[in-house]
């Protein structure tokens, strides 16, 4: 083999060494790599919805949808056991698609401003983060009663999978940095922790 031929070879396989390594990482990089968190509730019993601050990092290089939500109880039941009509053909602990106004009170002032809740489905885009209210409707419980309980899970419909995530509105659940300041922490959801993907492991 000539030295030309040598080189020629050498060039073609890592040619063929790079493509794989680009195609891999950017299939690491797409796969779904989800920050969620929520720190802050604000009950209105008037206009029957808890309004749930939920933040979303998404560290994926490919967008995600958070097509749905929903709000259930310790034992991940839903709050009411069965459907019941109401004005918005919503049942309790659903997380309302459309906006709704959240009306001042004493825990949260709005200086004369008008604060709406965030509609669904929504998408976050790659290597970015979102953070807004949304309205959980509660028609025949207290929505006070909810903000205080522990041990709840929020059901989240993405385009990548669906999961539980833990939330807590009597207690919030912080770490701490290097220099002992607390932080809020996030949970991280990959597409191991779906409940589509935990299916077909036991369906093995």
């Amino acid at each position: 083999m000539s030295l030309k031929d040598y080189l020629t070879l050498s060039m073609s396989g890592l040619s063929l060494f790079i493509s794989f390594w680009i195609f891999f990482k950017n299939y690491r990089n797409a796969k779904m790599n989800l920050g969620i968190n929520s720190d802050f509730c604000i009950d209105s019993n008037e206009q029957h919805f808890l309004f749930v601050r939920m933040s979303f990092i998404n560290h994926s290089s490919k967008p995600i949808t958070i097509k749905s939500m929903k709000l259930f109880d310790e034992n991940k039941s839903t709050f009411n056991g069965s459907p019941q009509p109401n004005k918005y053909r919503y049942d309790e602990g659903d997380c309302l698609p459309i906006s709704q106004e959240i009306l001042t009170n004493f825990r949260f002032k709005n200086n004369n401003s008008s604060y709406f809740t965030s509609t669904l489905p929504t998408t976050i885009s790659p290597y970015s983060e979102s953070s807004d209210f949304y309205s959980f409707y509660f028609g025949d419980f207290t929505p006070r009663d909810i903000s205080e309980k522990n041990n709840l899970f929020v059901y989240i419909e993405t385009t990548e999978g669906s999961l539980y995530y833990p939330i807590s509105f009597g207690s919030k659940s912080y770490e701490f940095r290097n220099d002992n300041s607390l932080i809020q922490s996030y949970k991280t959801y990959k597409k191991s922790d779906t409940i589509e993907y935990k299916e077909y492991l036991q369906e093995d």
